[in-house]
């Protein structure tokens, strides 16, 4: 794959070059291909190449004598002329570096930095501070309390899924407001698991007991898998039809527009996203904006209105790293995923000793709960912060609302 210089310069030119510090470690043995390349630039364009590993030449793109190019170590080509910022892969995928070096000397660099990047990986990465007290607030923090010792699952895998369900549930009754906008009780979470073994499946079953009678006919119709496309999501959801004007009948009642979307294997979805023409990024992202749904391609297009949508995904952290797309993330569908990991938290050969039972009592405050909701009026049931929470709210807002590249943003 190659790109032309003004497809690398539009989407990389926001690129941060790296420190001098990160470029300073020495290339083992093994990079001597990639030790080339650097040697190549040198003598092609006049460079010189300095003791902490940076090379600095006329921009290999622009050519102008007093714009200063650099390449630190293994890791960027960097130009504050033409602000070009390039991995090393995509570097060496253009057609000037290409055709100036050789594919010999290219592909050799190429396959000494796929290598090095192999053998990098198999360090396991820090994983992330276990969630505070505050996290564990309400009845909520009391379900993950009393059944924490029962369990292998992780304490925030039962956490996050009992927030989402419990959201759903609920439905379009309880809201705030951001500026004029309200947001209902709407989370898309995905448990990313350290591996297989994370116990993700566990941890809902336990959320699930965690529902009392009163809500079995939402667990048995309104919580559903399969996500194929955007039109079978809406059609799950869609509006009644209206009757014949002529029929003089009032429309029906609208159904429940209430989904919990329950994949245990989010990686099936991601590669849903990949067939051309698939819908269901979009209408995803509908879902969690508005409660609006409409796709217009079709002969009889089909529509949801005010609907609740609530996805819950389990992943691997490699299924995650292999099919989540750099489109997912710069179209906005990513960040609207919350991204929880989990991991198993103890070994219990002979599995917990909960009874139906013994949820009994969580059960009867989930009950309470539930009537109270009942008994607002969904016009004014609005959700305020208190002074403290505003406080904390105001101080954090500004770096959390910056926009960033990618993911993070």
């Amino acid at each position: 794959m190659t790109f032309s210089v003004d497809e690398l310069i539009d989407e990389e030119q926001t690129s941060s070059p790296p420190s001098t510090a990160s470029a300073t470690s020495s290339p083992s043995t093994e990079d001597g291909p990639i030790t080339a390349v650097l040697a190549a630039f040198a003598a092609m364009l006049g460079a010189r190449i300095h003791s902490d590993g940076r090379v600095t030449h006329r921009c290999i793109f622009h050519k102008e004598k007093h714009a200063s190019a650099v390449i630190f170590g293994h890791g960027a080509y960097h130009c504050s002329g033409c602000t070009v910022s390039l991995s090393f892969q995509r570097l060496l995928a253009t057609p000037e570096v290409r055709n100036a070096l050789g594919d010999d000397v290219v592909d050799a660099a190429l396959t000494a930095r796929r290598n090095s990047l192999t053998a990098s990986s198999v360090h396991e990465p820090r994983w992330p501070t276990s969630l505070g007290p505050a996290a564990y607030h309400g009845i909520l923090g009391e379900l993950v309390r009393f059944i924490e010792p029962h369990t292998e699952s992780d304490p925030i895998a039962v956490l996050v899924q009992a927030v989402v369900a419990v959201g759903n549930f609920i439905g379009r009754k309880i809201f705030i407001r951001v500026e004029q906008t309200r947001h209902f009780l709407v989370l898309f979470v995905i448990l990313v698991g350290a591996t297989s073994k994370g116990r993700k499946g566990t941890s809902w079953d336990h959320v699930l007991r965690f529902f009392p009678m009163s809500a079995d006919t939402w667990k048995e119709h309104r919580i559903m898998s399969g996500l194929s496309s955007g039109e079978g999501l809406i059609a799950t959801v869609r509006d009644r039809a209206t009757r014949d004007a002529e029929d003089g009948a009032p429309p029906p009642e609208p159904d429940d527009k209430r989904l919990l979307i329950f994949e245990p294997e989010w990686a099936r979805a991601l590669r849903t996203l990949e067939r051309e023409g698939n819908t269901l990024s979009a209408i995803i992202r509908q879902c969690w904006d508005t409660g609006n749904l409409r796709v217009m391609t079709r002969k009889d297009p089909v529509a949801a209105t005010n609907v609740h949508v609530s996805i819950i995904g389990h992943i691997t952290r490699d299924e995650f790293r292999k099919y989540f797309r750099d489109t997912e993330a710069a179209n906005g569908f990513g960040n609207r995923f919350l991204l929880a990991c989990a991991r198993r938290s103890k070994v219990l050969p002979f599995g917990g000793s909960l009874s139906a039972n013994d949820m009994l009592p969580l059960q009867g405050r989930l009950d309470e709960v539930i009537e109270f909701v009942e008994t607002l009026d969904p016009d004014d049931a609005e959700v305020t912060l208190g002074s403290d929470a505003r406080d904390l709210w105001a101080e954090v807002y500004p770096s959390l609302s910056e926009g960033r590249p990618g993911m993070v943003g």
